[in-house]
């Protein structure tokens, strides 16, 4: 399911809002400014909560897929809500479950693979902005909405199944959209409809029930 291996990258572009564009590799001092702006809002959030919809498109496979969801996150724990699948971590376990035929898969948090391709979001508020690189192309208006377009790119590019990212940021220093780029050609998009910071989750909230699914595949 290409969704599952994308959705997280959603919480990675929304943690370049979170950490300070420290890298002294950076050559762009326009898109630093813009990403410490971000940082500077957005850092001190104990848990946060995306509304966001999200767009699946390939032109040559003649691919057009829409859906909306809600991610929630708590430091290390984290909660990925759509329509028919749901991915819950606690920091140490994560379970996927599929709501169409009552399966939960069962694995670590974090597998070598995650680890390889940087998907995994249980770490994705500690990462460090060393691994991109940015680069500042401009503005774009979008509706009646004007927005600073940073792009990022994977300094490990091999390691990655992206080649490039791109963000949206509006003038209240907020992440809008994200676009990523696959090296399979597809193009995932990523609208954040609202972030709401700081609000009261319990640690049990981030824990899976199995006991609701019919089938339960430990894979750990």
């Amino acid at each position: 399911m290409k969704l599952l291996k994308y959705i997280p990258l959603l919480l990675l572009v929304f943690t370049f809002s979170l950490l300070n564009a420290q890298d002294e590799n950076v050559k762009d001092p326009k898109a630093k400014v813009i990403l410490d702006k971000l940082a500077a809002k957005n850092k001190a959030f104990s848990t946060v909560t995306i509304n966001f919809s999200y767009n699946l498109s390939n032109k040559d496979q003649n691919i057009n897929e829409t859906q909306k969801g809600v991610i929630r996150v708590k430091g290390s724990k984290y909660k990925i809500k759509l329509d028919n699948f749901e991915i819950i971590s606690d920091g140490n376990t994560k379970w996927m479950y599929m709501k169409e035929v009552n399966e939960v898969q069962i694995e670590n948090a974090v597998s070598e693979d995650e680890e390889a391709s940087f998907l995994n979001p249980s770490d994705i508020f500690t990462m460090h902005e060393k691994d991109h690189k940015y680069k500042y192309k401009g503005k774009d208006k979008v509706g009646n909405q004007t927005y600073d377009v940073i792009k990022l790119f994977p300094e490990n590019a091999s390691d990655k199944p992206y080649h490039t990212i791109i963000l949206y940021i509006d003038d209240s220093n907020q992440l809008h959209e994200a676009e990523i780029m696959a090296k399979d050609g597809n193009k995932y998009t990523y609208r954040l409809e609202k972030v709401i910071p700081n609000l009261e989750m319990k640690d049990s909230y981030f824990i899976f029930d199995t006991s609701i699914a019919d089938d339960v595949i430990d894979l750990r």
